[in-house]
């Protein structure tokens, strides 16, 4: 038994180790080739809710607060954003949201801003959509969104609330809303509280 395995030094037992190994090697080839192919047709947007700055009166000077939805087209595939809405859960209805639709882009302020739908995105490409600091506060039948009349449901529902992107080919795409964001409209429905 030794001596066979001791006669195994030679190239004969490393040739033998030749045909596994190209066949793993083709097997993961044909694999990356096919997952490359497959990752170029998905629909790949990045989108974040946040708040900053925009030149008010002024164009130098950057003295508007504003709510900013950016989305980012991060793959190949062209992608055209149709609208987005907000949801929020209902109550009684664990899994189902009720949807909501806002048109800034139509606002004589910020509307210039804005970019309008249905966008076209290519590789790169990137839209905006902003929202007025005191958006929340003004909008028709704020109670039944946002800023409910009771501290607790605002607060719920300002922590749980949702955005999504619509898109021609079906796909919707999460919008990520990072918890200073919601901690700021907090900030913002206490001092209309007060």
């Amino acid at each position: 038994m030794f001596s066979e395995l001791e006669a195994c030094n030679t190239w004969e037992c490393v040739n033998s180790f030749a045909s596994w190994i190209a066949a793993i090697g083709t097997i993961f080839v044909s694999s990356l080739a096919l997952w490359l192919s497959w990752r170029d047709s998905l629909i790949r947007v990045k989108a974040t809710f946040d708040y900053g700055l925009v030149p008010g009166d002024d164009p130098m000077v950057l003295d508007t607060p504003v709510y900013i939805l950016e989305f980012t087209n991060v793959g190949r595939r062209p992608v055209t954003i149709t609208n987005y809405e907000w949801k929020l859960r209902r109550w009684h209805l664990v899994f189902k949201y009720k949807r909501w639709f806002s048109f800034p882009h139509l606002e004589s302020n910020l509307g210039d801003l804005c970019s309008s739908f249905p966008l076209e995105l290519h590789e790169g490409r990137t839209g905006h959509i902003f929202h007025a600091k005191s958006f929340f506060e003004t909008i028709e039948e704020k109670e039944s969104f946002l800023f409910a009349k009771n501290p607790a449901v605002a607060l719920f529902r300002m922590s749980d609330v949702k955005i999504s992107l619509k898109t021609t080919a079906g796909k919707e795409i999460d919008v990520k809303i990072p918890f200073r964001v919601r901690r700021h409209m907090v900030k913002q429905y206490l001092k209309q509280k007060t």
